[in-house]
């Protein structure tokens, strides 16, 4: 009996290389470089991460993350101000980011009129 839960308890663990965080990732910033939208919604923006990556696609105007937790939103949101080098190297469109609380399962208009939509960070519980 003992023999059967060692045996149960030593499957191997799945493994992905890049992980799959990282593909996804790859995936949205890889598409926003092929379409070239001008506006993205980042459902679930969490920490802000995919929103940092993307503003550095010249070709986007408008960025909007979106979360319900509200606290993470605030303390991420110093990490998307302009750095140095963007008020030495001026874009050839002016870029607005803005944070929103809000959830995927609730109507929202600043939803509206997106090229690109993204929700990589969503989790059904």
């Amino acid at each position: 009996m003992m023999d059967d839960l060692e045996d149960t308890s030593t499957a191997a663990a799945v493994l992905f290389r890049p992980p799959v965080y990282q593909q996804r990732y790859g995936a949205v910033l890889e598409l926003s470089r092929k379409i070239e939208p001008k506006k993205v919604i980042d459902m679930g923006c969490a920490e802000c991460k995919l929103l940092k990556s993307l503003k550095f696609h010249k070709h986007i105007e408008s960025l909007i993350g979106i979360d319900i937790n509200e606290s993470l939103l605030q303390s991420n949101q110093n990490s998307l101000q302009p750095l140095i080098t963007d008020y030495l190297h001026r874009r050839s469109r002016p870029l607005n980011i803005q944070l929103f609380k809000g959830s995927i399962d609730e109507a929202d208009s600043r939803m509206m009129d997106c090229d690109l939509f993204s929700c990589i960070e969503v989790s059904v519980n």
